[in-house]
């Protein structure tokens, strides 16, 4: 793989979990997405979901409002509105968003925005792990409780969301 330049494709690294599960589950899908950059011309809708989920949390925790969070949500579903498999899927996406983002702000962003500070939003992270591995992690976000000092890698997984399992395990 010396002679072959990987293509840039997302913002998964060469190293990550994504890159190498995909080598080891399947080589010649590994070969076909990273070395080709072969990508399908519709893509699920929980990663059409989860990426625009990801870019306007980015915008909350690098300081900016719920309201700009929220919108940036919108927008990179409206952008992407020709990748979902159906216009329904697409529709379904939005109407989720509009559940999830409330209940989230609610339930989680105020309290993060109050109480954490943002050490760090969406960078690639390689600590050590004695002298033979590195890891290499890209954590959505990691904060510092102001009072307690405790570091926290929060990490937004949308795919199984539903408000009755979500925010019950949340809150207790």
């Amino acid at each position: 793989m010396s002679n072959v330049e990987l293509k840039e494709i997302t913002r998964e690294s060469s190293l990550g979990y994504h890159f190498i599960n995909t080598f080891q589950n399947c080589p010649r899908k590994w070969y076909i997405k990273y070395i080709c950059g072969i990508l399908p011309s519709k893509v699920a809708k929980q990663l059409l979901f989860g990426k625009a989920w990801h870019e306007g949390m980015e915008i909350f925790y690098k300081g900016g409002k719920a309201y700009d969070a929220y919108l940036k949500i919108l927008a990179t579903l409206e952008e992407g509105k020709e990748n979902f498999k159906t216009y329904e899927d697409y529709q379904e996406q939005v109407q989720r968003v509009a559940l999830l983002f409330q209940k989230w702000h609610q339930v989680i962003g105020e309290k993060l925005h109050s109480e954490y500070t943002v050490l760090a939003v969406e960078e690639e992270l390689r600590p050590k792990l004695g002298d033979a591995f590195t890891m290499t992690i890209r954590p959505d976000a990691v904060v510092k409780h102001r009072a307690t000092g405790t570091i926290m890698i929060p990490e937004h997984k949308t795919t199984g969301f539903s408000l009755n399992s979500q925010f019950d395990t949340v809150t207790r």
